[in-house]
């Protein structure tokens, strides 16, 4: 929507923290030596996050930029024209994925201009509205559902009447994922920080970037939320109802399938037969050829943009270096990075995890999506929403020393960075040639270091389960004698 510099300059969130990682570089010089030098630096940040005037100034700036974001996203919608013009072919009867696409969203905005511009007062505001109608995927991308989804908005509301009312879908599921995690108990949070979690989260890029295209990442994230809440809640079969609407609409997400599989299967088989509903379900509105056309269409998108620049995926980071990964070589990485996993969820038997593992093992299996899926951009990023929180709860509530709270902080501010500022340090999105792959390359380094962490989180919690679940040599004896 700006350049890069401009959303490096803009961002509420980013220069937020930058803030924080700066505090802490500077309370570890001024109190360097000192025994309790890491816990009153984790009272200043605590101090820094609960401040009124700090949260009032995020607050407003998140309004500016989001306010701005859904104005210029109702009059020149991008990526959600591919289900709005997809819905208007469904109507009238024609397939949902044409060979070009395009032309035929150039042609249906033109057809229906939006009902108000603010761009007759300001006429510099009008050529922003004007440069920012372009830049239309050429394929149809998107699954089954989540066109469906559209069909109702599109036939009610019109072309720009659906992009904001679809928007407001993404918002209020920001609004659910907050309050979800709020809830559960799951963390020490208070009423203002749970307002700084929403504020800090708006300001962010991957959600500015999904507001601006009108993506579904944050319906999605708030559904795989869900899923985590019921799981915490003891809801087990519930929690596979979710997670398999969050498949259904976007297909990154089926990672945490495996997680069902091999943790809790009750919530795996009705993950199952929830989508086989929704496929059938999907057979009268739009026939079998829907999800037909849509395998065709998948590996042609995975073929154009698997090297994208902006594609944050290990499959991105690969090809975009030089390395031409074929798609079978990409599938047997994803094995293997999915089954170190999953051996990591087989290191404590029992029925079901404690809910701190539970927190853990799931946000590992939600950030794995991200690197395994073969296509990820930077509006992806919103379900790390729920990981950042479990992994900062531990800097500061669990195990709050130097290393652990530097480190924290460090990972929050690269992935705050707006991820067309890193590749393209030094023009625009239109000038490809100015693509500077290393810098292209840090928020998948910052991922992956992210993932890890966690899974090393993980299996300490594991193998502390389970020394504390096996009975000491002591009671073995016991009970032997007794039989």
């Amino acid at each position: 929507m700006f350049n890069p510099t401009r959303e490096l300059l803009l961002n509420s969130t980013l220069w937020f923290c930058v803030g924080i990682f700066v505090l802490l570089v500077w309370q570890y010089v001024k109190l360097r030596g000192r025994p309790d030098s890491a816990s009153r630096a984790k009272e200043n940040v605590v101090r820094l996050l609960s401040a009124r005037p700090v949260i009032a100034l995020l607050f407003l700036c998140a309004v500016l930029r989001g306010g701005f974001v859904l104005y210029i996203s109702y009059i020149a919608p991008l990526d959600v024209m591919q289900d709005i013009v997809s819905a208007q072919l469904l109507q009238r009867g024609e397939s949902a994925y044409p060979p070009q696409m395009a032309p035929l969203i150039v042609r249906s905005l033109k057809s229906e201009p939006p009902r108000f511009s603010l761009g007759a007062l300001f006429p510099r505001l009008k050529q922003k509205e004007q440069w920012e109608t372009h830049g239309f995927l050429p394929l149809q991308a998107h699954p089954p559902h989540l066109i469906l989804l559209t069909v109702p908005f599109v036939a009610l509301l019109g072309v720009h009447g659906a992009a904001l009312a679809l928007n407001l879908v993404s918002l209020s599921g920001l609004l659910l994922i907050v309050i979800l995690i709020y809830r559960s108990g799951a963390f020490q949070l208070s009423g203002r920080t749970a307002w700084l979690i929403g504020i800090v989260s708006l300001s962010w890029e991957p959600v500015l970037s999904l507001l601006r295209q009108g993506q579904s990442g944050l319906l999605v994230g708030s559904l795989i939320v869900l899923g985590w809440y019921l799981l915490r809640r003891g809801h087990i079969a519930a929690a596979g109802v979710p997670i398999s609407i969050a498949v259904s609409l976007k297909l990154y997400p089926g990672v945490l399938l495996v997680y069902l599989l091999f943790r809790y299967r009750r919530a795996f088989a009705s993950a199952m037969a929830t989508l086989a509903v929704l496929m059938l379900a999907a057979i009268p509105l739009g026939g079998w050829r829907l999800f037909t056309e849509y395998s065709r269409i998948a590996g042609r998108v995975t073929a154009m943009y698997g090297g994208h620049p902006l594609n944050l995926s290990l499959l991105g980071i690969l090809r975009k270096n030089g390395l031409q990964v074929s798609v079978p070589v990409f599938a047997a990485i994803v094995v293997g990075v999915i089954g170190g996993a999953v051996l990591l969820l087989v290191l404590q038997r029992g029925a079901a995890p404690s809910k701190r593992l539970l927190d853990l093992e799931f946000s590992l299996f939600a950030a794995l999506t991200l690197l395994v899926s073969p296509i990820t951009w930077d509006h992806y990023l919103v379900i790390l929403i729920l990981p950042l929180i479990v992994i900062g709860n531990f800097v500061l509530n669990e195990k709050a020393n130097w290393a652990n709270m530097l480190g924290c902080a460090l990972i929050a501010l690269v992935i705050a960075i707006p991820a067309p500022s890193l590749v393209f340090p030094f023009g625009t999105q239109q000038l490809a040639r100015l693509v500077n792959v290393r810098t292209a390359s840090i928020l998948t380094l910052a991922l992956a270091a992210f993932t890890a962490w966690i899974a090393r989180l993980q299996y300490q919690a594991a193998t502390e389960g389970s020394r504390a679940h096996r009975p000491g040599l002591a009671n073995v004896v016991s009970s032997v004698g007794r039989s």
